[in-house]
């Protein structure tokens, strides 16, 4: 239950703090737009599979919140690898 209460509130800042937004490339269409994001999104699960399990809710909560943040940050410099650029609102 501890954990539970430590892990919620971190959900809710990880939540609040991430910027709104997207990404754009001067010469790309929406259908290359979704190829790439599909492709960059693949790649990066692959690199980051998830969480490796834990021993308690608490636990597999961070884990899975690490992952979640990993996985965001691959998909991003895969993006700007091919091109994009990320336009905040």
């Amino acid at each position: 239950m501890r954990a539970l209460i430590i892990g919620f509130p971190a959900i809710l800042i990880l939540g609040c703090a991430a910027p709104g937004g997207y990404w754009d490339h001067a010469h790309h269409d929406p259908a290359q737009f979704q190829r790439d994001a599909a492709q960059c999104a693949y790649e990066a699960a692959a690199a980051r599979p998830g969480s490796t399990g834990g021993t308690g809710i608490g636990v597999s909560i961070s884990q899975d919140i690490a992952a979640g943040v990993q996985r965001g940050e691959l998909e991003g410099m895969c993006m700007r690898a091919r091109g994009y650029y990320f336009v905040t609102r």
